[in-house]
Order: C-alpha cells, then structure tokens, then sequence
C-alpha cells in the first residue's frame, strides 16, 4: 500500500491538471464565442444597411447633450436640452438607444416622447441609410475585435494566471468590434440580460487592467499591492451592482440615474489612471528585461489611451464616424504589444518601432498630400476630366518612381533628428565595412568585428572564432564572455556546421536557442556573422542582445551584416600576405641551405 500511495498521488495530481486544462479552455471559449455572438451580426452593415445613426445622444436621464447639424434627429425638431421621456417611449428604442447611441433600422421611423418646457411633444425621425464609406470600416473593426480575443485567449491558454486572466478580460471589454444590429435581434427580455452580461465585462474590463498592472512583473506581489489587489476585487461587484441599478433605472423605469453614472465614470477614470501610473511605477523600477516589457506595454497603452481620449472629445459632435472607427482601430496597439511583452523572450527596444511608425507615417503624409494637392489644382485648373485624370496617372508614376528616395530621404531625416545616437551609429558601422578591407592585422580586424560594434550598439557580449589550420575555430577575442566558455570550437560543433551550410554569401543567422559552452543571460549570442569566401566558412562573430536587454532590431541586424564583406576580403587578403611572407621566408632558408650545400660539395672536393 505505501508504494503504491506516490503512484496514486501522481495519477491524481494529473487528473486534476487535465480537469482544470479542460474547465479553463470551455471558460475561455465560452467568453469567446459570446463575444463574437454578440458582434458578429454587425458584419451585415458590410453589404446592406440594416441600422444608422440618428445624429444625437444623450444622458441616461434622457437629456441632450449633442446635436449635430442637419441630422435627421435635427432636422425632425429636436434640440438641445429636450429631454426624452423614457417611459413614454418604445421600449424598443430607449433599450437600442440608449446603450450604443440612438440610432435605429434604416428606412423606418424612429419615434420619440419628447419633454420640452414642461409639456410631452411627440417626434418622429426618419433613419438614414449609412454612407458606403461605412461598410469597409466595420470590417476593419471586426478584424481587430478578433485581433483582441485572439491575443487574450492564447495568452490565458498558454500562460494561465491571474495575470493572464486579467487581461483575457481587458481584451473582452477593450474589443472595438461594434456592437449594434444585436439589439434589434433579440426579443426585449434577451436585451435585458444581454445588457447585464456586457454590464460585467465593462467592469471586468478595467479592473481586469488594474490587476494586470498590479501584477505585470510582479510576482510575488510586494504587500501594498496586495492590498490593492483586494481592494480591487472588493470593489468590482460593487461596480457591477450600481451598473445594474443605473441600467434598469434609467431605461426600464425611467428614474434619474445620472448622479450613479457620474460617480460610476469616477471609478472608471480613477481605476484606469491608477492602472497607468502602476505601469509607470514598474517601469521605474523595473530593470534589465523586465524594463522592456513595462516598456512595450506602456507604449500600447499609450497609444490606445491617446486616441481614446481624441475620440471621446470629437465624437460626434466635431468628428465623422470613420474618424470614431479609426481611433477605436487604434486600440489594437494594445493586444499586439502586450502579447509581445508576455510571449517573446527577447525584445526589440520601443524606440525601433516609434522610429518605424514615425518614417512610414511621414512617407504616407507626403503621398497624401501630394495627390490631394494635385486633385485640388487640377480640378479648380483643369476643367477638362481626361486631363485631370492624365494628370493624377503622371503624378502617381512619379511618386511610384521617387517612392524609394523619398523614403530613404524621411528615414534619414527622421533618424538624424530624434535618433541621433542611433543613427550616428549606424552611420559608424558603414564606415567600418568600407574601412575593413583595409585592415592592416588580424587583431585590427577582430576590433572592427566586435569591439566596434558591441561600444556602438551598446551590446552584451561579442566574440569572434577564426578558423586554425588543423580545421577547428579559435577564438580571437571576446567581450563579455565568462571564463568558462568556448576557447575553440570544432567542425562538428551543431554551430560551425549551421554556419557553414549557409552556402555561398555573408547572411547573418538568428540564435534563438541557448548553446552549451556559450554565454547566458543577457549576454547569450543572438545573432551570428558567418564570414565565407569561396563557399568556405573563414570566422564567424558571435553578438548578444543590447546590454539593458531589448533584442536586435532588423537595422541593427542590417548594419552589422554589412561587415561580412569587408571581414571576408581584410581576412582573405592577410591571410595571403602571411602565406607570401612564409614563402619568401622559407625561398629565403631554402637560398642560404643551396648556399651551404654548394660550400660543403666545394670542400669536399
């Protein structure tokens, strides 16, 4: 019996991690498939147009508080300030109304109770068809909705936690995917309920990314956060209950609810501004590796923070709906950073990818601008439509012809003003690769390979392994490589045989495995130079990410390959300079031992 007993323990220890594998994967795919059942009938608005907006919102007190000129709603006769019995109207309406902004099926008449200076006036207003500029929009949120649920779901699948559930619920709540035609779906009864369960992913949501930043590269939690974290949890049914209270409140009976929503928004700013200043609190402190995660999720957060805020100024007052889409688009930052920072081990610096977004921004800002000012030229100038349209063809082929230089031109201006350390680098590592074939020593061009570029890109670790005469690779010189490590490397090491299977050419080879006998921890090799010549493998160098650790990026990648060449021919070439010093200095020995031969045969004779 107690032999068997670790037996019986195993078994029912992997029972149960099969039992919570299962429960965890149909928790999650039943928050997924409600998710999509709830905004996939919005695909409909892609080919017909089955609701439209009727150019006003309001308070869950039925006030309104926007108005936008020429509206159907304004054209009807509403204004600003009247207030819409919500007891009086279509139950309908105020459920499909209010919730999303009033709108209604297209074609039909949408009829309202309004009360205006004490008295009911009733108005009915008839709802447009959506423009078809719409149609491509929502599809695009669509995909970004998937984008969200995608992301958070492998997530939490791959890595579950609390962390990771945290933020599979950020992404449920967070999702851009448009949520309308549902409404007019369902009975009344399922809006209701339908209602309540968005009640608690709008509040999962935001406490979801409080938990996430609480915990976000910290575990275990410090004690204040902790507590934090209780309080947290304490206050989302709270939340969710006065969300309850206001929804029934104000669309089912009709009562003021607006000192609730007021105070509910409080929450809802102070949790998500309390979540942002934990993610600058991390980053603070955070070092090395996890420093680069807190930064790339800042940097999404940021981002989707920023065009949310610009949208809920604008819209829709003062901004057209593909100006609300494109912004809500712009959320999708988030799961993409986010699941960047989780699920690589090795990260690229943010710096990379602002400089990438502000080169292509830039360079589509200029081809906009160049065919909107030639549209307006030529339609104001040229009356004549073929002409005008000669005109924009010739303008496109000159764009399409100048598009490299042009945006060579914004990458250089671009880099040169905000990425000067960055790009005076690069423009080193050029002077290198032409400086190299020149190269007077062997030491000279170990420098150039690895002292150069490991004090330029401000790198972890480098070395550089030269190929001996009896086959094997020795090492010439290393920077932040432990006393442990390779000296020497065979043909057979599984890395000088990748190396030299390469083939012919000097392509850099990502290392995304850890090698033993190379260095770990920041300073593990991440890229390796093959330098060859004649389909032969010469040396290779060896590089580590940067010493505060964000990986390589593809044009530090770039710059460092371009030393290959250079490498290969300085190596090439002083390699035949110490073969003709041999042979001159064994002609040389080979002359005075003629010379000695020649002497003994006169003596002997």
């Amino acid at each position: 019996m107690t032999s068997d007993s670790p037996n019986i323990h195993a078994t029912t220890g992997k029972n149960g991690m099969r039992v919570r594998s299962a429960l965890r994967i149909a928790a999650v795919a039943t928050l997924v498939a409600l998710s999509l059942a709830i905004t996939l009938p919005d695909l409909v608005r892609v080919w017909s147009s089955p609701i439209a907006s009727l150019g006003f919102s309001t308070n869950t007190d039925g006030y309104v508080q926007s108005l936008s000129p020429e509206s159907p709603a304004a054209v009807a006769g509403l204004r600003l300030g009247d207030r819409i019995d919500l007891v009086h109207t279509p139950r309908r309406n105020v459920l499909a109304g209010l919730p999303v902004g009033w709108g209604g099926k297209a074609g039909s008449r949408f009829d309202l109770t309004v009360i205006r200076d004490g008295r009911l006036a009733p108005v009915s207003i008839t709802v447009p068809y959506r423009p078809a500029y719409e149609a491509p929009i929502v599809l695009v949120r669509e995909i970004v909705g998937l984008l969200f649920l995608t992301v958070g779901a492998f997530i939490v699948l791959r890595s579950p936690s609390l962390t990771t559930w945290a933020f599979f619920w950020y992404c449920l709540w967070a999702t851009p995917s448009p949520v309308s035609v549902i409404n007019y779906l369902l009975p009344i009864p399922l809006v209701i309920v339908l209602a309540q369960l968005l009640n608690i992913v709008n509040w999962a949501g935001p406490f979801g990314l409080l938990i996430f930043a609480l915990r976000f590269t910290h575990e275990p939690l410090p004690q204040w956060r902790r507590t934090t974290q209780k309080i947290a949890l304490v206050l989302f049914p709270l939340a969710v209950l006065c969300g309850a209270y206001e929804f029934y409140a104000a669309y089912i009976y009709g009562w003021p609810a607006s000192p609730i929503t007021a105070t509910l928004q409080g929450v809802l700013y102070a949790t998500l501004i309390a979540a942002a200043l934990l993610f600058i609190e991390t980053y603070i402190h955070a070092v090395g590796k996890a420093r680069q995660r807190v930064q790339w999720a800042i940097f999404g957060f940021i981002v989707a923070l920023t065009a949310g805020n610009i949208d809920n100024v604008l819209w829709p007052e003062r901004a057209p709906y593909w100006f609300h889409a494109i912004m809500l688009t712009c959320s999708a930052v988030v799961p993409i950073c986010v699941g960047y920072a989780v699920l690589r081990h090795r990260l690229l610096d943010v710096r990379f990818v602002i400089n990438r977004a502000l080169v292509y921004g830039a360079t589509t800002l200029v081809i906009i601008g160049a065919f909107s000012v030639m549209d307006i030229l030529f339609t104001k100038i040229v009356a004549n439509t073929t002409a005008g349209f000669v005109a924009d063809a010739g303008v496109a082929i000159a764009i399409g012809i100048m598009l490299n230089r042009i945006h060579s031109r914004l990458d250089h201006a671009v880099d040169s003003t905000f990425f000067r350390h960055r790009h005076r680098a690069e423009q080193r590592l050029e002077a290198i690769a032409r400086e190299l074939p020149h190269a007077r020593s062997n030491d000279e061009v170990n420098r150039m390979l690895v002292a150069e570029p490991v004090k330029l890109l401000g790198l972890a670790s480098g070395a550089v392994f030269r190929r001996s005469r009896d086959g094997s690779f020795v090492r010439q010189i290393a920077i932040g490589w432990p006393k442990t490590c390779y000296i020497d490397m065979t043909r057979g090491e599984p890395l000088v045989q990748r190396l030299g299977d390469l083939g012919t050419g000097n392509r850099v080879s990502r290392l995304e495995t850890t090698t033993q006998g190379l260095p770990t921890g920041d300073a593990q090799p991440v890229l390796a130079l093959p330098i060859m010549a004649r389909r032969e493998l010469l040396a290779f160098a060896l590089y580590g990410g940067h010493d505060h650790g964000p990986d390589l990026d593809p044009d530090e990648v770039k710059s460092i390959g371009g030393l290959a060449i250079g490498a290969a021919v300085a190596y090439e070439y002083l390699e035949a300079k110490a073969l003709r010093s041999e042979i001159a200095e064994m002609r040389e020995k080979n002359r005075v031992l003629s010379r000695d031969v020649e002497l003994l045969r006169e003596k002997n004779t």
